[in-house]
């Protein structure tokens, strides 16, 4: 079969979905011969059935596998916004003042990549309010539906892991200094018990545990084969 119809192969990872790049990632885990992963990657970002790809002329799959390895293996730079469905996106202005369930809830689903588009739900909410090149985005509840990021660009995924990799040491000691803080607070007040305490110590512990899980994962999202 011969295909007659136009082929979109995408250039950059702003043309390639975050669903679709861990589908392609998921893929690489498993037993498959080199072959059968370009006839995979092919399909998958040319949204291309088995039948259309098998029926490329031989040195146009060759072409495009090769155009698309070079596509998902480019770095990315940080992106501050981005629109997705018509909504405009912005990164949480001032990571310093993140809430405490953010800091919480990010700290939980950065050890799982598979949690990408949760990680980008914190990281990234609607904009509310512009004004003189700065933003206002909406508050965080933790009910978000993460499932929009399903579908953000893997340009701005990277850039943002991008972006945590350089804060590194610096992102960890806002966290803690933010918790400490709080802690004396809390414990002057009353408001916790010494044992209370305690728990926000182990979070402390957990954060620092899981801040080499965070810088791997600038890594972790390029792919090479």
């Amino acid at each position: 079969m011969k295909i007659n119809k136009e082929i979109n192969i995408p250039n950059d990872l702003s043309e390639i979905t975050l669903d679709k790049f861990q589908m392609f990632k998921k893929y690489l885990t498993e037993e498959h011969s080199d072959i059968d992963i370009n006839i995979y990657m092919v399909g998958l970002f040319c949204d291309l059935t088995l039948q259309e790809v098998r029926g490329l002329d031989k040195d146009d799959f060759v072409e495009i596998s090769l155009l698309l390895t070079k596509t998902i293996n480019k770095q990315s730079i940080f992106v501050d916004r981005f629109t997705l469905n018509g909504i405009e996106y912005g990164f949480i202005p001032n990571i310093d003042k993140m809430s405490f369930g953010e800091y919480i809830d990010l700290d939980t689903y950065i050890k799982n990549p598979d949690d990408m588009n949760k990680v980008m739900s914190i990281l990234y909410r609607p904009i509310i309010k512009k004004s003189f090149g700065k933003y206002l985005i909406v508050d965080y509840t933790g009910e978000e539906d993460y499932t929009i990021m399903d579908k953000a660009p893997m340009n701005v995924v990277n850039g943002a892991m991008v972006f945590f990799y350089h804060l590194g040491s610096e992102l960890l000691k806002s966290i803690q200094n933010y918790l400490q803080s709080e802690l004396k607070i809390l414990l002057a007040s009353g408001q916790v018990s010494e044992k209370d305490g305690d728990g926000i110590v182990q979070c402390m512990q957990s954060l620092e545990d899981n801040l080499p899980i965070l810088m791997k994962l600038l890594h972790t999202e390029y792919i090479k084969y």
